[in-house]
């Protein structure tokens, strides 16, 4: 099945529909406006599993996906030659190689199932591929690397400002 990333950002199901980009071999093309679009492939599950993100990892994520104007986050895993796309539903993971094709995907995240901001969050691992097999176990801990990384090159938009009310007191008096 094919995923898109469209112009504001969202990770879609576009089924089995077959764009132009599809038929250069998917991956990068520039859409409307200038903008970058990638178009992303999952196969046949291979496997899912129950897992849990530990509550400082996910709390990152999704601080750092909102502060996205386009809804979606790009986070290159360097030390593996991965990209983690992650939108507000979903993480999925495309090998640098074949660019076009989600090895992982972490879906069906549960935050509101823990008892405390600092409990782990529960989540499905989805496997798509062989290559996600080998990758699965490092992922977590390189991607918490690479969110860190990021963090200090994003920031928070806009800034503190103190305000001066000085002037209503006068006002009054």
């Amino acid at each position: 099945r094919k995923h898109g990333i469209g112009g504001r950002g969202e990770l879609h199901d576009l089924g089995q529909q077959f764009a132009p980009q599809v038929e250069r071999g998917g991956g990068w093309f520039h859409g409307k406006e200038g903008r970058v679009e990638l178009s992303l492939y999952r196969g046949d599950e291979i496997l899912r599993q129950g897992r849990t993100l530990p509550a400082a990892l996910y709390n990152l994520l999704h601080t750092l996906l909102a502060r996205q104007r386009g809804g979606c986050l790009f986070v290159p895993i360097r030390s593996m030659q991965y990209l983690a796309v992650a939108d507000s539903d979903e993480v999925v993971f495309v090998d640098g190689h074949t660019k076009h094709l989600i090895d992982v995907a972490w879906r069906n995240f549960q935050p509101r199932a823990r008892h405390s901001l600092e409990d782990p969050v529960p989540f499905d691992a989805v496997i798509y591929t062989e290559a996600g097999h080998a990758i699965l176990q490092r992922l977590q801990g390189e991607l918490a690397g690479a969110l860190a990384v990021l963090e200090h090159k994003v920031r928070a938009p806009g800034g503190a400002a103190v305000l001066d009310f000085s002037g209503r007191r006068r006002q009054r008096e």
